[in-house]
C-alpha cells in the first residue's frame, strides 16, 4: 500500500510539472509574435539611446521588419503604447497603412500628444496629418482647411503614406 502511494505522489508531481511546461509552452507559442515585437522594440530603444542621431538605418530596418507582422492591429497597439514619440508615430503609420475602420478614433487619441518624433514634428501634428491621410485612404472627403493643412505635409504624405495627390 505504501509503495502504491509513493507512485501516486510521484505521478502527481510529474503531472504537475508536465502540465506546467505545456501551459508555458502554449503561452509562448500563442504570444510568440508579441514577444518578438517587444524584443525588437527594446533593440530600437537601445539603438536610439546609443546613437546621437536617434533614428538610424538600423532602426528603420527593424521597423520595416516589424511591419511584416501578421497581426497589424496588435503591432499598432504595441507601438502606440510606447513612451518614445517616434515609435508612437510608427504606430500611427500602421493605422493609416492598414486602413483600420476605427482609425479616426485611434488617431484622435494623439491630438494632444506633444512628444517629438523622427519626422521632425510633434505627434499632435503628425496625428492630424495621419488622420487626414487615413481619410484619403478611406475615400472620405476633406474640407478646405484640411487640404490647406496637408499642403505642408506633402513630402511626408508621399514618402510615408504613398499619397501623391489629395
Amino acid at each position: 500500500m505504501k509503495y502504491s502511494s509513493s507512485i501516486t505522489n510521484s505521478f502527481k508531481k510529474h503531472y504537475v510539472a508536465i502540465t506546467t511546461v505545456i501551459f508555458i509552452g502554449s503561452l509562448l507559442v500563442l504570444n510568440w509574435e508579441s514577444i518578438v515585437i517587444h524584443f525588437q522594440i527594446l533593440r530600437v530603444e537601445a539603438i536610439i539611446r546609443a546613437d546621437d542621431m536617434g533614428w538610424s538605418d538600423d532602426v528603420k530596418d527593424i521597423i520595416k521588419d516589424l511591419k511584416e507582422s501578421s497581426n497589424k492591429r496588435h503591432l499598432a497597439e504595441i507601438l502606440l503604447s510606447q513612451s518614445n514619440g517616434s515609435l508612437v508615430a510608427e504606430g500611427m503609420v500602421v493605422v493609416v497603412e492598414e486602413r483600420f475602420s476605427d482609425g479616426d478614433k485611434i488617431l484622435n487619441r494623439y491630438a494632444m500628444d506633444k512628444r517629438w518624433n523622427y519626422w521632425l514634428s510633434y505627434n499632435n501634428d503628425f496625428s492630424q496629418a495621419s488622420l487626414l491621410a487615413w481619410k484619403i485612404k478611406m475615400n472620405k472627403p476633406l474640407t478646405i482647411s484640411e487640404r490647406k493643412f496637408l499642403s505642408g505635409w506633402q513630402n511626408i504624405l508621399d514618402a510615408t503614406f504613398k499619397i501623391e495627390r489629395y
